[in-house]
């Protein structure tokens, strides 16, 4: 074989190899990009779900309601493999005097940046904010570690329990609260462990459960 053709032949196979290794990489990123679209998928649903439960709350006719939104210890990233992740929700102030303002709901993966998922409810002007919502800022933590001590309790939130009650005095004052349920035996449409309109943050609208 002639030197000109041994110096083609390695370009050749230089060339292949480069190649290969350049279609992996984009597979690669296709594969990690992929992965974060499903995760963010799920994380907008999350967001979304907390943010139409809010917007039926705040919005709804009935005079007094509970809604619970529950949620999974972990997102999915594909590939059999799961995510931890924290919900944070956000009060933000009216933007008028007088008028409502914004509650801006975000999920996020613990272990993946590029995994986040975000949605926002208003809420009308006239309502005051009781329970954990009477913060600014709340964040819930669906894939904490179980702590089952002997109060029954863990750290993971199992459930967002959203309760909207009215006086039923001449005020008709509204109240709207969320309760981050985190009793790992706890029947959250039922039991008292989670917030309920017996809840001491709630008697002040004088309802029977």
């Amino acid at each position: 074989m002639k030197r000109g053709d041994i110096a083609l032949f390695v370009l050749s196979k230089m060339a292949m190899i480069f190649f290969i290794l350049a279609l992996m990489s984009i597979l690669i990123i296709f594969s990690s990009r992929e992965r974060a679209s499903t995760c963010s998928q799920q994380a907008n649903q999350i967001s979304a779900e907390i943010a139409n439960k809010l917007s039926q709350g705040m919005n709804s006719p009935l005079e007094d309601e509970r809604l619970v939104v529950s949620f999974s210890p972990s997102l999915s990233i594909g590939g059999g493999k799961s995510s931890s992740y924290n919900i944070t929700i956000s009060k933000r102030p009216p933007l008028t005097a007088g008028g409502g303002g914004l509650i801006s709901i975000s999920t996020r993966s613990i272990s993946d940046a590029d995994c986040t998922g975000g949605a926002k409810a208003h809420y009308p002007a006239g309502i005051t904010f009781v329970g954990a919502l009477k913060a600014n800022e709340i964040t819930l933590t669906p894939s904490a570690k179980e702590d089952f001590g002997a109060a029954g309790t863990s750290k993971r939130t199992k459930h967002l329990i959203i309760i909207k009650c009215t006086t039923k005095d001449n005020a008709r004052k509204k109240f709207l609260g969320l309760d981050d349920c985190t009793d790992y035996n706890a029947d959250p449409q039922t039991d008292s462990k989670c917030a309920s309109f017996n809840s001491d943050e709630y008697n002040l609208c004088q309802v029977t459960a």
